[in-house]
């Protein structure tokens, strides 16, 4: 078996479906915070909403150590493809597979063919909200820890999305009326957002931005729905 490095898990993630997520002050100090500090700001502003943390390391699977000016954290586990930094000045960036493509029964997997025809790949809808969630409550938490800054930069990246369809992936939830699909690459989504607004409306602001999301998958969803992912968030955030 060979070792599970930091680059050995980023080669693979990008071999499918990945997010990259930026947080960062929009000014630059180099050394806001020691080595030490930034370790302590993933241990204590972790998201604990499901049984695989935001943002997660292993050290079985992986490793959590510390760089010459940041920390790093990666895991390479069944469906789990995952590396971060935290930086001394603040940035956190995180690489993370679409697990969707690395689970191996329908209506998930990557590259599927079925009667001689390849099948699109797929986002499911309501991990999509988990994780856009977790990320802005992530980001309010940084927000409460000294944040050098007044504003957070706050960058989404979906790769892989061409062609990619929207599913349900529980039986117990509506499928989708029709098939919505992505018609581009990539999906960037940037916002410069005041620690205030973070701190008070990171749930209404993971909302908006998982609706831009489905924007480009191309889906007219209705205010019913809206309000139905509103609801579904809220059952989500309650296991904190």
């Amino acid at each position: 078996m060979s070792e599970i490095t930091q680059d050995s898990v980023l080669d693979k993630l990008r071999t499918r479906g990945y997010w990259r997520i930026e947080l960062r002050p929009t000014k630059f100090k180099e050394d806001q915070y020691s080595v030490s500090e930034c370790k302590k700001l993933i241990d204590t502003n972790q998201v604990r909403l499901r049984g695989w943390y935001f943002p997660h390391y292993s050290t079985r699977h992986g490793d959590f150590f510390n760089a010459q000016n940041h920390v790093v954290g990666y895991v390479d586990w069944r469906e789990h493809c995952e590396v971060f930094k935290m930086f001394r000045s603040g940035q956190f960036v995180y690489y993370l597979d679409f697990w969707e493509d690395w689970i191996d029964y329908p209506p998930y997997g990557y590259n599927k063919v079925a009667d001689g025809q390849k099948q699109p790949n797929g986002k499911e809808v309501i991990m999509t909200l988990y994780t856009v969630t977790e990320i802005f409550l992530f980001a309010s938490r940084l927000a409460t820890t000294d944040f050098p800054d007044k504003d957070m930069f706050v960058s989404i990246e979906m790769n892989d999305c061409q062609n990619r369809g929207l599913f349900m992936g529980s039986h117990d939830r509506l499928p989708l009326t029709q098939f919505y699909q992505c018609k581009i690459p990539k999906i960037q989504i940037n916002k410069t957002i005041p620690l205030q607004e973070l701190l008070t409306d990171y749930a209404k602001l993971a909302l908006d931005v998982t609706f831009e999301i489905f924007d480009s998958f191309n889906w007219d969803y209705l205010d019913e729905t809206k309000k139905s992912f509103k609801l579904e968030q809220e059952k989500f955030l309650l296991r904190s």
